[in-house]
Order: C-alpha cells, then structure tokens, then sequence
C-alpha cells in the first residue's frame, strides 16, 4: 500500500518538477551506497532504474528494492520549497533540478539547484579499519552545503524526517514508541519497536533496532513525530516544526498512518553556508550476537563501540562530535584509494570504491564481557553477514565470501583477517578435539544474527579448506601473528591431509557458488587444492613443524605438474577449464593466491601465456557458458602484468 501511494504521489508531484541532465562521477552503477554501516543499517539508491537521479527513486533496503528506507529531505528557498530526495510530498513542493552526482570509497554526494541556490548533499559512511570503536558504529552523516548562485543573500530552511519504515520491515503492523533523546547539546529523536524481539529477524530487519535521528543543538533547530503528511506540511510551509511528539504515536501501527521523525533548522538570510549542515541517523542493538560455542555454551557479544559508551545519549553526542574527524578520515581513505596500485588503469580504482562500503558493511565487530561483567577488549570477534547473492541471506562468515574479500582487510587492516577467521577456527573445536568433516565449514549457520557451530556436509570440501588455509597464510604473512597457526594447528593439518587425498580427483565439487560451475575436475578448484597444500607447508615451518613443511611442500609441487600436464590445452594455446575437456578454457582466478602468498608453484609463463591470448579466451569460465562476476575478475586483474590485456578486461 505504501508503495502504491508514493508512486502515485510521485506521478503528481513530477509533473510539477523540471528534470535537466545530471553529470556522474566516476560513472554511474546500477546502484549507489547512501548509508551503509552494518548488517541492519544499509539504505541504496536504485540509480541505474531511474537514470542516476536520486529524486526518481526512494532508497530501499537491501537485497530488496521494494523495501524502502524512506529519507526525506527538502529545502526552502524564500518560502519556496524544493525536494532533494522524499516520495511522499506536500503538493506545493517542487522537485530539484539534480545537475551532478559523484561516489567515493566513503561518500555519495548529489548536486542540486533549488531556485537561486545550489545545494550539495553528501552520504557518508565513514571506514575506519584501524579503530574498532567508530568502525563498528552504526552511524552514517548526511551533510549539506549550500551556496546561493547569484551572489544575493536569501532565506533558507532546510527540512529533514526518517521514516520508522527504515527500523522494522516492509509491512510494519506493529507498534512503536517514540521519544526525544535528554540532551542539552543535541536535538535528537529515537524509536524503538513496543514489543522488540533480540536476535529475531522479519525480511532481514533486526526486530531489536533502537532508531536515532540526530542534529547538533541551536535555537534555529526543531523538531517533531507526527502524520507524515501533517509534520511535511508544517516544516516547510512557514509555520515551522512544533517541537513535539505525537501523543498518539505508540497507540496505532507504524503504517496507521506513516509517522516521520523530523528535524528541521533555519539558516535565516545567507549567501552559503559557513560549515557543512549536518543530521546523522544510527541503528543500534545490544546484545548484537547470539553465539553458540563449539561445547555449547551461549555467549551475548555485543558491538564493540558499547565497550567505550555505555548511553545513547553519550554514543549519540560522541558521533555528533566526532564529525570533523569523520571528515578527515573519510578524505585519507578516499585519497588512498585512488593511489593503489593499478591506479593508472581506468576505472580500476573506481570499482575498488564502489566496493569499499558494502564489504564493511557487512561486519558486526564485537567484544565480550568477563565474569565480572567488564569489557574485555582483548576479546574481538567479527561476524560478517552474508547479504544474498553468494549464499544466502543471513549467513554468517561464508568462507568462500570472507576470500573474495580477504586481499582487502588484508591491504586496509589485517588484523581484521584473524577476528574473522578465528570463530570459524574455533566452531571446528571442542575442548582440543576436531569436530565436524574432515574438510573445512561453509559458515557459521544461517540465521544471522544468531551464530553457530557448523559441521554440516557440503560439497564445497576442497574450496573452503583451501581458502581458509590461505587466508591463514596471509594473515600471518602479513602480520607475524602466529596466534591462529599456534592455536589451530591440528585442525589447519586435518584440512590439509583432506586437500592431500582429494585434490586430484575433484570430480563434481564446486567452487564458489558464485562460479555457478558444475563440471567435471575443474581446473581452477583443482588449483585452489594445491595451492592450500603448499600453504600447509608454510604454515608448518612457521610453528617449526619441519617434517610437516617437507611432506606438503613436495606433495605440492608433484601436484602442481600433473595440473601442469592436464590444464594446458594440447595446442598450449590457453589454459582448460575442465580437465580433458578442450573446448573448455576459463579465467583460473585461483592463480593469484600463489601470487599472494608467494609460493612460487606457477611458472611465471602460465598467466603471462594466459594474459596473451585474453582475447581468444573471451572471459569464458567454460565454453558452453560465461562465467565471471566481479570480485572472480579483481582476483584475476593482480596476475595481470600487461596492462593492455587488462584494459581490455575492464572494458567488458
């Protein structure tokens, strides 16, 4: 029904607003990040389906585009009011003229003229991999600049609301309450549901979600929770915000009628802004996680920035305060992502960008309490949800997702890889004994957030002993923490001893689900065994198990010429997908964990040999299908020495 109304709506007001073409930069994605900060706080924009204007489309909550995350946010420019972004509008309002729309690693930043002003919003979600205290707090900002363009000063008011529909689910027939958060120093509006159920999901909403809507404290600053339509009218026909709260708001449904949490401040008469204007929005839980041990045992483990703040009130002013320093970092992160290296080759660094927010946004970063109820920081564990697609939905610490992603924790902060990869570690062990399959696990259950011990048999066996044992490597490579290694050991070899035994005959196990390959003895999953094999064998000699180094490190390199001899095509003209099958040829992506880690097996020939006949091999995974999604093309795009070859990728 809500749907129904805003398109509706939409047509009318659409009428009254003057669309004019819009600049995108770097380029324009099927979808661009607003607020993305955690596993229940992400909102999207659907640019590609409405030609990259954020006006045209309400921003939803992923994985589903029907399920709105509703902001709305409205400027008044000597009394006349223009729509940055809202559905659900006032019939005096008119919609903006977007002329520019531009993303970073941390950023979405839309331009605007509203009349004789032009306005620059930006969404910020700011990355922090070296602090764990900001990096796990579910804030993002959303800020304006404004600049009039014809020199003259002019009055402006700027409107701003949230819809409770961004906290519980798509069809809300529960009820909530709504209340103004004490502070002297900031005016802010939270929400929480009446009945919140800890740990429980409704169409992938935590249904324990206290919602904060927040700006910092003036006297041009009010606010108000009521009817939509109603609070809309007053915060932008003259009559100003009343500073109140629907006395009503807990008495009925949230979709009976649609309430907002509104804010609002008056610039009076300017000709731009002095500082950026600036409102955040957070989603915050406690306890976060629902583990279940190996032996067990129940433990609550909550986000880490909990460990440092014990009140909303005391979060919330903290964010409020803590923007400058958000501007600053976000501007290093940015800046350092542009300057990777391949920075030379178009687009590269761009997708790195786009990328950026949804891989830590997936995380829940977490800590522990002691016996005697203190913080134990010492005590860090991440879980990542999967978001769809790869798995499903609510899985926690997919491992095949936690490699394609690795190289970045491993570049930003690889201290992250061991908080990541320690509860998979731990779920495969009970008091000092193995439990579960004799390979490596898929996850760590599927009902995110509660978290479990998974020994359920998969036909993934090689794939993820594999990957786990690389991403041990790497971490310690990159580190010298040789905590994993030490603590793990006997498991770490059991994966091993199973890539020993199976690697060669594959037969019909998989690779990533995302691959979506089914075939016979591939190549690439073939590789990935040999290649964790070595890794074994450097894991051995870093905890000194000489006699285990020898024995994976020659298994290795046996292996590594029959995969030699069986993956070349007879013609040696590129590399087979299936083993035997040479109409078969295919991007072997698992080339650049040898590159990675350094272990030497691949002849510096083979992807060089590859990269020469890049054209040929037309980006098939096989010959009867094309197979290749993007973190399959980053992973290849590191073997890549010649940058033609390269160019030639990303084009595609």
């Amino acid at each position: 029904m809500k749907l129904v109304l805003t398109l509706l709506i939409f047509a009318f007001i659409s009428a009254h607003g003057q669309l004019t073409s819009s600049t995108f930069s770097p380029f324009s994605p099927s979808a661009l990040p607003l607020a993305v900060k955690g596993p229940y706080f992400n909102s999207w924009f659907a640019g590609g389906k409405n030609g990259g204007f954020l006006f045209r489309s309400t921003p939803s909550f992923w994985p589903a585009w029907d399920d709105q995350t509703a902001w709305t946010y409205i400027v008044v420019v000597d009394n006349a009011p223009y729509a940055i972004l809202g559905s659900v509008l006032p019939p005096n309002v008119t919609l903006a003229n977007q002329t520019a729309a531009n993303f970073t690693a941390t950023r979405t930043s839309f331009t605007f003229i509203t009349g004789p002003v032009e306005v620059n919003v930006t969404f910020l979600s700011p990355i922090t991999p070296n602090d764990l205290a900001r990096q796990s707090m579910p804030f993002a900002y959303v800020y304006m600049d404004i600049a009039t363009t014809d020199g003259a000063p002019h009055n402006i008011h700027i409107y701003s609301d949230v819809d409770p529909l961004t906290l519980p689910d798509p069809d809300p027939e529960v009820n909530a309450n709504a209340s103004l958060i004490p502070s002297s120093d900031f005016v802010g509006l939270q929400m929480q549901l009446q009945d919140p159920r800890p740990f429980t999901e409704v169409a992938e909403h935590a249904q324990d979600v206290i919602g904060v809507f927040a700006m910092k404290f003036s006297s041009n600053v009010k606010y108000q929770i009521g009817d939509e339509l109603t609070v809309r009218e007053l915060g932008t026909n003259g009559t100003g915000l009343q500073n109140t709260i629907d006395s009503n708001y807990s008495a009925h449904a949230l979709d009976s009628p649609f309430d907002a949490l509104a804010i609002s401040v008056d610039l009076g008469l300017i000709t731009s802004t002095s500082e950026p204007i600036m409102w955040t929005i957070g989603m915050l839980r406690d306890p976060s996680i629902n583990l279940t041990t190996a032996s067990g045992a129940n433990q609550m483990r909550s986000s880490y920035y909990w460990s440092n703040y014990s009140t909303i009130p005391d979060i919330t002013a903290f964010v409020l305060g803590d923007f400058e320093v958000a501007l600053a970092s976000a501007d290093a992160f940015d800046e350092m992502i542009k300057n990777v290296s391949l920075s030379d080759v178009s687009g590269y660094t761009d997708l790195l960008a786009l990328a950026a927010r949804q891989i830590f946004g997936t995380l829940e970063i977490t800590v522990s309490k002691s016996g005697d109820g203190t913080w134990n920081q010492s005590d860090v564990i991440i879980f990542s949800k999967d978001m769809g697609d790869v798995a499903s939905s609510g899985t926690t610490n997919v491992v095949d997702v936690l490699y394609a992603g690795f190289p970045a924790i491993l570049f930003l902060n690889p201290d992250l890889g061991q908080y990541l990869l320690r509860p998979i570690l731990e779920s495969q062990v009970n008091n000092g004994n193995l439990i579960g399959q004799p390979y490596a696990p898929q996850n760590l259950g599927s009902q995110f957030p509660n978290v479990m011990s998974n020994t359920s048999p998969h036909n993934m066996g090689i794939e993820q002993s594999g990957n786990m044992l690389i991403m041990v490597l790497a971490h310690f490579q990159r580190t010298g923490d040789l905590t994993l290694v030490r603590n793990y050991y006997p498991l770490l070899k059991s994966w091993a001893d199973y890539l020993v035994n199976n690697t060669l005959n594959a037969g019909f196990q998989i690779t990533s689900l995302s691959d979506g390959i089914s075939s016979y003895n591939q190549t690439n999953l073939v590789l990935k065994g040999i290649i964790g094999i070595s890794a074994m064998g450097f894991i051995s000699s870093a905890n000194n198990e000489e006699n285990d180094e020898a024995a994976y490190q020659t298994v290795a390199q046996q292996y590594m010429r029959i995969w030699l001899n069986g993956a070349l095509s007879e013609d040696q003209s590129h590399l087979l997908s299936s083993f035997g099958d040479q109409n078969s040829n295919g991007m072997i992506y698992n080339l650049y964990a040898d590159k990675l880690l350094g272990l030497g097996l691949i002849p510096p020939n083979v992807s060089l040999h590859f990269c020469a006949n890049f054209e040929l091999q037309q980006l098939r995974m096989r010959s009867r299908s094309l197979r290749f999604n993007q973190r399959s093309m980053n992973l290849y795009s590191a073997l890549v020495s010649r940058m033609e070859e390269f160019r030639l990728l990303l084009a595609r």
